[in-house]
């Protein structure tokens, strides 16, 4: 028997019975009912940070990929508005400034299940049948084990920081580590980027995106770079350092880097 925690969505005459509700497995659904089949759903209760005992209905793109990231985007590009519109005539009275909390969101809700054989679920002690049971875990964001990893927080706990630091130190030139540098950026944030990969002659130096076209990598490090987001390059984590003060010292192959307000947000492996 595995007990998991889960939030239940449930209909009689069960056919096939996903878990988790990712958007794949929410498409599998819809074919299934769509043949005529009954669908029940069990899902971890919510959380932003995924783990063996919390994610929730909706899976990685609707509670910590695409969906709210998107919205971050939007709330970060209106400093660039801003800041353009001056050049137009707008005048403030007083600096505009953002509030952190609006973009949080909170959902639970959960039951228990119990998967008892491979076609029978007990839930909260009554008994389900179903020809299948699909059990998809996805995959979760990781940090490197050095020195003081606990002090740095992934991509998910990124969503959920319970106010907007001032300055933020990211590891990795990869997609979702670039994604939360603009988003970090354009809310005002001043914000670093270390990469493993060398520097190039061409552009401003700086090669992010590995596995992409090559113009597409030096156009995006780029356009980065002239909006204020420091690279440095051919630097290697080792060690994250803790103050008294509670500020955060990325110590790296090449430097000491020190974070007086906020995260350093891990994103290994791009």
């Amino acid at each position: 028997m595995k007990m998991v925690m889960v939030a239940l969505e449930l209909m009689k005459n069960i056919s096939t019975l996903p878990t988790p509700t990712k958007p794949s497995n929410v498409n599998l659904m819809k074919t299934n009912a769509n043949y005529g089949a009954s669908v029940a759903v069990c899902e971890l209760p919510f959380s932003t940070i995924s783990s063996e005992t919390t994610d929730g209905v909706g899976g990685t793109c609707v509670l910590r990929g695409c969906v709210p990231k998107k919205l971050m985007v939007y709330a970060s590009k209106y400093s660039h508005v801003l800041d353009e519109s001056h050049g137009f005539g707008w005048k403030y009275e007083t600096e505009p400034k953002h509030d952190w909390s609006t973009l949080l969101i909170k959902m639970l809700s959960y039951s228990v299940l119990l998967i008892v054989d491979p076609h029978t679920v007990d839930v909260d002690g009554k008994l389900y049948t179903t020809r299948h049971i699909l059990i998809s875990v996805g995959g979760r964001p990781f940090i490197p084990e050095i020195p003081g990893s606990e002090y740095a927080i992934d991509s998910n706990a990124a969503l959920d920081l319970p106010s907007k630091p001032e300055k933020v130190g990211i590891v990795s030139g990869g997609y979702i580590a670039l994604e939360f540098a603009g988003i970090f950026n354009g809310l005002t944030n001043k914000v670093h980027v270390f990469i493993r990969q060398k520097k190039v002659l061409r552009g401003v130096g700086v090669l992010v995106l590995r596995g992409f076209d090559y113009e597409i990598r030096d156009f995006v490090g780029e356009q980065m770079a002239l909006r204020g987001i420091e690279f440095h390059t051919e630097e290697t984590p080792q060690a994250i350092v803790k103050a008294v003060d509670s500020s955060l010292s990325l110590k790296n192959n090449c430097e000491i880097w020190t974070n007086k307000s906020a995260n350093v947000i891990e994103e290994i492996g791009n």
